[in-house]
């Protein structure tokens, strides 16, 4: 039910390219991993049958990062599904409380995915890791979440700002739920602005729709 309501939702505000990232979940006795997935994706099947709805939707696997123990078998649900299903499972998401963990420890991990063609997104720079975004940056990321604190003038730094324009990675700005969550203070001084000055790519995107619009309204 929430897979077709917010692809029917995205259509209606005429969205045309619709990712959907979720975590794979599994609850004993009543669901697997594969089932959660599967569902999601037999409504994402449905909606692009739908001859009403003029939107594409993919689906990425989010890893997250309180839970590098699932790494793996994330990695290997993704293959799975992805022979399955290889227009519609497309990559993979790294996410998850920026405060927790040393996620450098996967690099390596992640340039095997890369020699496998496995397209990867990271969320990176929501919070001030200096060491953790310039090893991130100078491994290359298919994509970037957020970058909040990557130019200097949102509280970055030059180095990690000369590194990403050395080889400029689209960077996925979600400008209201950061003006929610108060990681930054203004539309005016988002880091979509000064990563667009400094051509890095952006790319306009929502967070939690559900969470973000609900605190919103409220």
């Amino acid at each position: 039910m929430t897979t077709h309501d917010v692809i029917r939702e995205f259509h209606a505000d005429n969205v045309k390219y619709l990712e959907l990232r979720s975590t794979p979940r599994e609850v004993d006795g009543r669901m697997s991993k594969l089932q959660y997935c599967e569902t999601i994706i037999k409504e994402i099947i449905a909606a692009q049958e739908d001859s009403d709805l003029d939107i594409h939707v993919n689906l990425l696997l989010s890893i997250d990062r309180r839970k590098l123990e699932c790494f793996e078998s994330t990695v290997q649900l993704y293959y799975n599904l992805k022979k399955i299903y290889p227009d519609i499972v497309v990559g993979l998401d790294i996410s998850g409380d920026p405060r927790i963990n040393d996620i450098t420890c996967i690099i390596p991990q992640l340039v095997k995915l890369r020699e496998n063609n496995v397209k990867v997104t990271i969320h990176l720079a929501e919070v001030l890791n200096f060491d953790e975004t310039l090893n991130f940056l100078k491994y290359i990321p298919d994509r970037i979440g957020h970058g909040t604190f990557i130019h200097p003038t949102t509280g970055g730094h030059e180095t990690l700002m000369k590194q990403l324009s050395l080889t400029p990675q689209p960077v996925e700005v979600c400008l209201t739920s950061n003006i929610i969550s108060g990681s930054v203070t203004s539309y005016n001084k988002h880091q979509a602005r000064y990563l667009h000055e400094s051509n890095i790519p952006i790319i306009l995107c929502t967070d939690d729709k559900g969470v973000f619009f609900m605190h919103f309204v409220t």
